[in-house]
C-alpha cells in the first residue's frame, strides 16, 4: 500500500516514514500543499496524512483543497492536545481519522490496523488468497498450504498486488507506482527480480504467476487457468 505525508517537519518526517515502512508501505513525504495536490493528481495512493499543525499556510485551506483529490483516500490527521478544535474542522473537511501528539508509532500501526479492519466488512478482504496461498494485510505474514513464508517487505507488497488482482495482468509499472516511492531510483526492470524471488518462494502444483509478455504479470491457481 502507499501513503502520502504531508509534514513539513523532517523529524516528525522520519518518525512516522519508519513506522510505516514496517507497515510495508510504501511513503511518500511532501512539506506542501501544492507537491502534495501535484502528488495525488499523478499517482495512486491508499491513504493521506496530514498534520494540522504545520507552520505554513491555512490549514483548513489545504484541506478543503485536499478534499477535492482525496473522494476515495483515506485521510488521517495529526494535531497538538492543544488542536482538537481542528480536529473536529478536519473531520468535517473529510478526515476519517486523527491521533493526538506526540505520535506514538504503535497508535499509528493500531489506527492504520483498524482501517484495514473497516475495509474487510464488505468482504473478507483481510486475507487475500490464490489456491494455497494467503496474505494476512493485518499481520503481514504469507502463507502457504498454512506454512508461513519469509518474503521482504517489498516481495510481500509486489505479491499482494498481484493478489489484489488475482486473475489479471498486472503491467511492471503499475507494480512499480506501488512500490517505489519518489526518492527510489528503481524501477519497473527490477520488478522482474522481484516476481522471480516469489516464484521461487511461493513455488506448488497448483499455483502460477504467468509472465504475460509485453504486458505484466497474472497470479492464478492452475486449474482455473485456460492457458499457461
Amino acid at each position: 500500500m502507499r501513503a502520502l505525508l504531508l509534514e513539513d517537519s523532517l523529524q516528525l518526517q522520519a518518525i512516522l516514514g519508519i513506522a510505516l515502512r514496517d507497515m510495508d508501505f510504501t511513503v511518500d513525504c511532501v512539506r506542501s500543499i501544492s507537491d502534495a495536490v501535484d502528488a495525488l493528481k499523478f499517482e495512486q495512493f491508499d491513504i493521506v496524512i496530514v498534520d494540522l499543525d504545520m507552520e505554513s499556510g491555512d490549514i483548513l485551506s489545504t484541506l478543503r483543497t485536499l478534499q477535492i483529490y482525496c473522494k476515495d483516500i483515506w485521510m488521517l490527521v495529526l494535531a497538538g492536545t492543544s488542536g482538537v478544535d481542528m480536529v473536529s474542522a478536519a473531520m468535517d473537511y473529510g478526515a476519517h481519522d486523527f491521533i493526538l501528539k506526540p505520535i506514538k508509532p504503535r497508535e499509528l500501526r493500531l489506527r492504520l490496523s483498524t482501517r484495514v479492519k473497516t475495509d474487510s466488512t464488505s468482504k473478507d478482504l483481510r486475507a487475500l488468497e490464490c489456491g494455497p496461498l494467503k496474505l494476512d494485510q493485518m499481520t503481514r505474514v504469507v502463507t502457504l498450504d498454512g506454512l508461513e513464508l519469509e518474503l521482504t517487505p517489498r516481495e510481500r507488497t509486489v505479491l499482494e498486488v498481484l493478489l489484489r488482482n488475482k486473475g489479471a495482468t498486472v503491467s511492471k509499472a503499475f507494480i512499480a507506482s506501488r512500490i517505489y516511492s519518489f526518492d527510489d531510483e528503481a524501477g519497473p526492470a527490477a520488478i522482474q527480480i522481484y516476481v522471480h524471488r516469489i516464484r521461487k518462494k511461493t513455488a506448488h502444483p497448483n499455483l502460477k504467476i504467468h509472465t504475460v509478455r509485453g504486458a505484466g504479470y497474472r497470479i492464478a491457481t492452475r486449474n482455473l487457468e485456460s492457458t499457461s
